[in-house]
C-alpha cells in the first residue's frame, strides 16, 4: 500500500506545479500527463470527474502545507505575537521567500469551475478567520479588516514578485505580518 501513497503525493505535486505555472485554462490535460508522467486514461481513472477534480487534488496538496505551516500556528493556542511570527515564518518557506506563485490565486485568476473556486474560498476563508483571531488577541480594533488587509498585501506581493523577479514586496508584506495590530 505504501507506494501507491508516494505515487499519489508525486501525482499531486506534479499537478500543484501544473497548475501553478499554467493556471486553470492554460493547462491542457496533456500538459497534466507529461507533467504527472501517466496517460490520459491513468489520470482520467484517478480524476473521474477530469481537470476539475485534478485541480481540487493540487489545492488540497497545497493546503496541507499551508495549514501546517501558516494556518495552524495561528489557531494554536498561546502568545498572538508568537504566532503572528511562527506564521509569518511558514509564509516564507511555504512561498519560497516569495519565489513560488500562490496557487489559490492562479486558479482563481482562471477560469476554474465552481467547485474548484469553492475550494479557494474555503482555503482563503480558514486563513482569515485564523489570523483575524490571532489579531484580535493581540488588541486589534477591526481584526477581519486588517486579516484581509494583511493577506491582500501578500497575495499582491506574490503577484509584483512573480512579474518583476524582486521578493522585496514579499519581504515587506510577510514582515508586517508579525507586527502587531495596528
Amino acid at each position: 500500500m505504501r507506494p501507491a501513497k508516494v505515487a499519489e503525493e508525486a501525482v499531486a505535486d506534479a499537478l500543484v506545479e501544473a497548475f501553478r505555472r499554467d493556471g486553470y485554462a492554460g493547462a491542457a490535460v496533456r500538459d497534466l500527463c507529461e507533467a504527472t508522467g501517466l496517460k490520459s486514461a491513468s489520470l482520467y481513472h484517478r480524476f473521474p470527474r477530469g481537470k476539475a477534480d485534478m485541480a481540487l487534488a493540487a489545492l488540497d496538496r497545497v493546503a496541507g502545507g499551508f495549514g501546517q505551516d501558516v494556518v495552524a500556528p495561528l489557531e494554536a493556542a498561546g502568545d498572538p505575537a508568537a504566532r503572528l511570527r511562527k506564521s509569518a515564518a511558514g509564509l516564507r518557506r511555504h512561498y519560497a521567500g516569495g519565489r513560488l506563485a500562490c496557487l489559490l490565486a492562479v486558479l482563481a485568476a482562471s477560469e476554474a469551475p465552481e467547485p474548484v473556486r469553492e475550494a479557494i474560498a474555503a482555503a482563503l476563508g480558514r486563513w482569515r478567520a485564523a489570523l483575524a483571531g490571532a489579531l484580535a488577541e493581540a488588541g486589534a480594533g477591526s481584526p477581519g479588516d486588517e486579516a484581509e488587509d494583511r493577506i491582500a498585501a501578500v497575495q499582491g506581493a506574490l503577484v509584483l514578485a512573480r512579474g518583476t523577479g524582486s521578493t522585496a514586496a514579499f519581504r515587506r508584506a510577510v514582515s508586517r505580518m508579525e507586527e502587531p495590530p495596528r
